[in-house]
């Protein structure tokens, strides 16, 4: 496969295209051989020189550069673009349906004037309960995941993502439909992002239904002369409509007396359908034209107030979360982890690089690294991963014993990873018994000065303990003789490499 571009690239945000193209590329390394995706990701990983690189900025590189290689392009721009064309969509919608749902309610004719309590309970009460509804909603769906499945806005979300997916399958070479089902696979990981994406969505949604309420507002207002009044069946008394006025422009009240309500203005403006006229009238006709207009500035106030502003900030907050969630990714998946191990691991030749003159394989002229013995004294082993190599405890645990009759002392513990404290942990174990070390590692996942390091603080802890290799299953021949000849010149007459594989999975006898 030729080699992609590898350039450095700037630490750019992690958002959703580079978590799509992640997971996609992903996938598409599954049919790659192991040894073509190591000589792959270290040549862009030495490029990219991940010393002091932040976790996600170094994966971000990784996707830049597998963008600009040759081969199949990939989805993350379609699908970030079809999903900000949404957006765009939703808002223009939603912005007409509610200038269309004010204009219906501000409809006057002369007839009747427009009823206060229509306007308050479709653009102010009935707001607040769908707020705090969402609000509920979104809050138990983070510990009831159904309930989030659930939404209709969900299945519509995945439904066109589904649609998408199929539409770009052609470019992924017929396998879209295993894609789809990789993707599917693995949503989990994303719940969290994908809840606080539908969130964003929503109070986009309520900012843009709000804007349009007050704009049909304002525009009636400026190019028309109503006026309000108001009456219900219900027994609602002046006095209880001034205390509810009252207390919804608690708020603006102090500097902005404009757009608060009387209790004149509350007696004077309630009206009955059935007499066709309003209870008290004002007296002195340019008295009562401004008097039955004076409600729209309460009206647009409380509409802004316990509509727009609550649905603004929400939307504020919901980016910054997700900006957050973003942050934090992408999760620490196997996949992933050998991906970081391929980017930040040196690249070894089965030659010596240091002098041009010296050609001569790895372990040439030292003594054949040393094969662990079949039996122990002890009768137990501790045990450890190797940067992360992806097996079963339970398949080590069947190998110790069929070959060594040995027992994994404790827990598993890991070393050569991207934690020190794990292998401080390991070390500080070392301190209380003599028990043989047993090293698992995948046979493409070279020893370099780290593990030299690693040996040399277990030699601090025991000169004779002995150190034993075991490699997994997979790789080439050319692969174990690294790990034979890079042993063998360290010369340590403790440390063996197991010349049998261990599978990574526990199988029955």
């Amino acid at each position: 496969m030729a080699r992609p571009p590898v350039l450095p690239s700037s630490d750019a945000n992690w958002g959703l295209a580079e978590l799509i193209d992640l997971e996609a590329q992903l996938f598409a390394d599954r049919s790659r051989s192991e040894r073509e995706l190591v000589a792959r990701d270290a040549a862009i990983g030495s490029a990219l020189r991940p010393e002091g690189r932040a976790r996600n900025a170094l994966l971000a590189g990784w996707v830049s550069a597998m963008r600009k290689g040759p081969d199949t392009p990939l989805p993350g721009s379609l699908v970030a673009n079809a999903w900000g064309q949404a957006r765009w969509v939703l808002s223009a919608v939603l912005f007409l349906i509610g200038m269309g749902a004010a204009a219906a309610v501000l409809r006057f004719t002369g007839d009747h004037p427009i009823n206060v309590l229509v306007v308050l309970g479709v653009f102010v009460l009935a707001q607040l309960a769908t707020l705090a509804l969402t609000l509920l909603f979104f809050g138990v769906s983070a510990w009831a995941p159904g309930l989030f499945e659930s939404l209709p806005l969900v299945v519509l979300a995945r439904a066109a993502v589904r649609s998408l997916w199929r539409r770009f399958g052609a470019a992924l070479r017929g396998r879209s439909t295993e894609g789809l089902g990789w993707i599917w696979g693995r949503r989990s990981l994303y719940a969290e992002v994908e809840r606080n994406l539908l969130f964003a969505l929503l109070q986009l949604g309520a900012v843009a239904f709000n804007l349009g309420v007050v704009s049909s507002f304002l525009i009636a207002v400026a190019f028309s002369d109503l006026a309000f009044g108001w009456g219900s069946t219900l027994s609602i008394g002046a006095e209880q409509l001034h205390q509810l006025c009252t207390t919804l422009s608690a708020p603006w009240a102090s500097w902005f007396d404009e757009a608060t309500v009387s209790a004149e203005l509350v007696r004077l403006t309630q009206y009955s359908r059935l007499e066709g006229s309003y209870l008290q009238a004002a007296r002195g006709t340019g008295r009562a034209l401004s008097m039955y207009g004076q409600w729209w500035r309460f009206l647009v106030a409380s509409i802004v107030a316990y509509g727009l502003l609550p649905r603004a900030v929400l939307l504020v907050a919901s980016k910054v979360t997700l900006k957050r969630r973003f942050a934090q990714l992408p999760p620490e998946t196997p996949e992933v982890e050998r991906l970081l191990m391929r980017l930040t691991a040196p690249v070894l030749h089965t030659v010596h690089g240091e002098d041009p003159g010296n050609t001569s394989p790895l372990g040439e002229g030292f003594d054949a690294v040393a094969e662990p013995p079949e039996r122990f004294d002890q009768s137990t082993a501790l045990c450890a991963r190797w940067r992360d190599a992806v097996f079963e405890p339970a398949a080590l645990a069947v190998f110790l014993r069929q070959r060594h009759g040995l027992e994994i002392e404790g827990e598993l513990g890991s070393a050569g990873g991207h934690d020190y404290n794990a292998d401080q942990l390991l070390l500080t174990r070392l301190e209380s018994h003599q028990l043989p070390v047993f090293l698992v590692a995948e046979p493409w996942g070279y020893p370099d000065r780290s593990f030299q390091r690693f040996i040399a603080e277990v030699r601090a802890h025991g000169a004779r303990r002995l150190v034993n290799v075991v490699l997994t299953e997979g790789g080439s021949p050319e692969d174990a003789s690294i790990w034979r000849g890079y042993l063998s010149e360290m010369a340590d007459p403790y440390l063996a490499l197991d010349r049998v594989r261990m599978s990574t999975e526990a199988r029955a006898n």
